[in-house]
């Protein structure tokens, strides 16, 4: 499944993707949503160029920026890192931790809509304990690849083609 389903401009954007271990509830939500579109987003540029970023907020779990360019400056992303942890500090919450991996059971990947991707089941779980304890040929266990950075590439992917991306 690709994020630029999901995206206005259906392309392929940079896009950044944060991911909290803990269910984010709607407060925090709110806080996210206003701290990103009414405080970081307005002075956002890249290059002295403004940007104009659209924002996802999905499974209560995934906070996904869009920069609506496939390239920006490493300052603008230095900014934007600031942002996000200035916001996970203020929320107590952990969104750096590439350790913990997003998975869910589906019968395929083909999410259609937004509504479809927020009621499903997401379990967090430690990179090691994923890695020696699941059954990398079991058909019906997703990844979310939080390390994409283009919205063109797949976001969520059988467990089996991010296990072989992954193995050390």
């Amino acid at each position: 499944m690709k994020l630029s389903n999901f995206l206005s401009n259906n392309k392929s954007d940079r896009i950044f993707i944060f991911q909290s271990s803990v269910r984010l509830n709607v407060k925090q939500l709110k806080f996210i949503n206003d701290a990103l579109k009414n405080g970081f987003f307005p002075k956002w540029a890249s290059h002295s160029k403004k940007l104009n970023p659209e924002l996802l907020l999905l499974c209560n779990h995934f906070i996904v920026i869009s920069s609506c360019e496939d390239r920006i400056s490493g300052c603008s992303m230095d900014s934007l890192s600031r942002e996000m942890k200035k916001i996970a500090s203020d929320l107590c919450i952990e969104l750096f931790d590439r350790m913990n991996i997003a998975t869910c059971v589906m019968t395929n990947n083909q999410i259609k809509s937004v509504d479809e991707l927020n009621t499903m089941h997401i379990d967090i779980v430690k990179y090691r304990y994923l890695i020696n304890n699941y059954d990398n040929t079991k058909k019906n266990l997703f990844v979310f690849d939080n390390t994409i950075t283009n919205a063109e590439d797949n976001w969520i992917i059988p467990f089996k083609q991010w296990f072989l991306k992954n193995k050390s």
